[in-house]
């Protein structure tokens, strides 16, 4: 999982990493929201965009859920 959720395995030492990892998914995912207000009303880029950011916020909500299982333990720490 590791190689996949880098974040995941940063999440895993303290609270404290937990938030930093917590909080940067959080915040990729609220700026990609900026980039499609930018580029979204646009024919053909906007729909590139907003397939591109759909991928990516699927990404870390991912990200969120793995760094949460390993942090709890649910998950092999590796």
């Amino acid at each position: 999982m590791g190689k996949f959720f880098p974040l995941s395995i940063a999440g895993q030492k303290s609270v404290t990493h937990l938030i930093v990892a917590l909080a940067i998914y959080i915040l990729v995912g609220w700026a990609l929201g900026f980039v499609t207000g930018l580029f979204g009303w646009l024919p053909l880029l906007g729909t590139i965009v907003n397939l591109l950011v759909g991928l990516i916020r699927v990404y870390c909500v991912a990200g969120i859920i793995v760094t949460l299982l390993m942090y709890f333990g649910f998950l092999p720490k590796k």
